[in-house]
């Protein structure tokens, strides 16, 4: 008997039985440290698979996850941002594995290693959110559109975790505002973005930041960088008089 050949809409790449995961990645705002976060979500390959049944054979589409990542993420160009704490400066966008950085990314790299293209050690934390691979594929798609906006970087309006939330709201549907008072405004960050996502139901927190996330990026960030000077000036003025 004479194989008819049946070519299969691509069932695995839409079912939305399959679960699969997109990831926040944070640097938390520590010890002086600004913080930073960025999203990963899991990447796969397709393959064509066969099946024959009473004769006839059959051919279908498997979308099956590498156990690696796609990861992008949000800066400004250059650090002119820092004298323009409320302007818009040019931005810089990634996604990873790139031509400049080639090296795959995968949850055990960005635990032990961190995001390759700035820090060079490890994230604080990470959060997986289940989802679907039709999820995950909608979701890079809304990534790389907002990458080809090219939104300018704005440290207090439009900053790395803004970009990050504006994500995970378009994934999960979900109201989501991270922000804090610092000086004049209402800024999202990287502290109060995991504190955030980390109380939603049935997520896994892969790696958790401990305490690291408890303080208010004025206290972290700001005083933490202030008070150190300002010990340093005491000590300036009153050591040449003590000997």
């Amino acid at each position: 008997m004479r194989s008819s050949i049946l070519i299969i809409f691509i069932l695995m790449l839409f079912s939305s039985s399959l679960w699969a995961d997109v990831h926040l990645i944070i640097y938390a705002t520590y010890n002086g440290n600004t913080g930073h976060c960025g999203i990963a979500v899991d990447d796969y390959k397709i393959v064509v698979k066969e099946t024959i049944q009473s004769g006839h054979t059959s051919y279908y589409y498997d979308t099956i996850n590498t156990g690696t990542l796609k990861y992008y993420d949000f800066w400004p160009f250059d650090d002119v941002y820092k004298g323009q704490y409320n302007g818009d400066v040019k931005p810089l966008y990634y996604r990873l594995p790139s031509t400049t950085y080639k090296q795959l990314i995968s949850l055990k790299t960005l635990a032990d290693q961190g995001v390759p293209h700035k820090f060079g050690y490890p994230c604080d934390a990470i959060i997986s959110i289940q989802t679907t691979n039709r999820k995950d594929f909608e979701m890079i798609d809304f990534l790389e559109r907002k990458i080809n906006e090219f939104k300018s970087f704005n440290s207090m309006q439009h900053n790395c975790c803004d970009f990050v939330t504006e994500a995970l709201a378009f994934l999960t549907g979900k109201d989501l505002v991270a922000k804090e008072f610092i000086v004049k405004d209402f800024v999202t960050t990287p502290n109060e973005l995991y504190k955030n996502v980390s109380l939603w139901p049935g997520i896994t927190i892969v790696k958790n930041p401990g305490d690291k996330v408890n303080g208010t990026f004025f206290q972290e960030r700001i005083l933490a960088r202030i008070l150190p000077l300002l010990n340093a000036f005491q000590l300036f003025i009153i050591i040449p008089h003590s000997l």
